[in-house]
């Protein structure tokens, strides 16, 4: 339980650090004693925290990345903490329902499969949406890098670039945030049943992540930026469950902590269990954490902290993936910036995840 405890604690102080990401902590898992416990409570807690560097920060993962730009309109709004809050909630909301969805998953076992042609089909209708007019140049030379870069490690610099290090420099120009509003945000309980039903749906396609459900959601959906946030949010904390139960039942690994838990035989109830634990700490943990954060934001130079954020994570890319990582950083951020200066909206740089997935599931 003390890892359970540890795990939840030290996950949810992750989400507030700039470009920190469960998958490059995985070795320092096995320091504590029951190494599988921790890791579950890590990421659960992670997912409800995160929300924070999308915000704020301007920092992404794979999950996050499409939250970046609507989630920094709203903070330059004063709206950050509120968005904040309800992305975190509708995290927390997520983790706690998934075992009311793992029992309703078990029952659609016999069709899941049919599934799979229907999910291509939606990701060659929204590539085809992405190579349409005066997006083309951007959506081509993401997806080309994004062919380039096969290597899963590589995604952390590639997303990174995109939208967070071309948002962090374009946020520069800013001197301040403004006050952020404190008042109550209420949860919108639709969007913790897109979200579980985005993970079912597009997880059953090899390669295809958390970042394209969110995508598809982006471009066909007609939403809040608030509402669209604290969706990126469920859609992330969805997936972290859903590898829980992909693992357990096929044996399917779909993301860092599957291929941590594996090798561990860690029952799939003991692993929801511990995630729920972790989420009901994590929440109010996040929410005080976050008030704070944000009690004296409006002083600061905002420039400065966009700054500081883009040395940090541009020396994290270096630390955890090399001078190849610099460079594939380098290039997705100067198409960020290109597909800024066209005016295009940068949901076109998710070509660099699906087209491989389209190609893999091709041949």
């Amino acid at each position: 339980m003390w890892s359970a405890i540890a795990g939840t604690l030290l996950g949810t102080v992750s989400g507030f650090i700039p470009g920190l990401h469960p998958n490059n902590l995985i070795p320092f898992f096995f320091f504590f004693p029951d190494p599988g416990m921790f890791a579950v409570s890590f990421y659960a807690s992670h997912a409800i925290s995160v929300p924070f560097q999308s915000i704020f920060l301007g920092v992404s993962s794979d999950a996050n990345a499409l939250a970046i730009m609507p989630g920094h309109k709203l903070a330059l709004k004063g709206k950050g903490l509120l968005a904040f809050k309800q992305a975190s909630g509708t995290a927390f909301f997520v983790v706690l329902s998934s075992p009311v969805f793992i029992l309703l998953y078990q029952f659609m076992l016999p069709v899941y499969s049919s599934f799979k042609l229907l999910i291509l089909l939606f990701l060659t209708i929204l590539l085809a949406h992405m190579l349409a007019g005066r997006k083309i140049l951007v959506t081509l030379l993401a997806g080309a890098l994004g062919i380039l870069c096969a290597d899963y490690s590589m995604l952390f610099p590639m997303l990174s670039g995109f939208f967070g290090a071309s948002t962090l420099l374009l946020s520069m120009k800013t001197e301040s945030l403004p006050r952020q509003k404190e008042k109550e945000q209420s949860i919108v309980y639709r969007n913790v049943f897109l979200s579980q039903a985005s993970a079912f749906f597009f997880a059953i396609v090899p390669g295809a992540s958390a970042g394209i459900a969110a995508a598809f959601s982006r471009v066909f959906g007609r939403i809040k930026k608030e509402e669209y946030v604290s969706s990126v949010a469920g859609i992330s904390a969805a997936y972290t469950m859903f590898s829980i139960y992909t693992l357990d039942v096929y044996g399917i690994t779909r993301s860092g902590l599957a291929v941590f838990l594996k090798p561990l035989n860690m029952s799939l109830l003991a692993s929801v269990g511990v995630a729920v634990f972790s989420a009901g700490i994590a929440f109010p943990l996040s929410l005080m954490l976050a008030e704070r954060a944000c009690r004296n934001i409006h002083h600061m130079q905002y420039s400065l902290i966009a700054g500081s954020s883009f040395t940090l994570l541009f020396a994290m890319v270096f630390a955890f993936t090399g001078s190849l990582g610099i460079i594939v950083f380098i290039t997705s951020t100067s198409i960020g910036l290109l597909a800024a200066s066209m005016h295009v909206r940068r949901i076109n740089c998710m070509s660099a995840i699906i087209i491989p997935v389209l190609l893999r599931a091709l041949i």
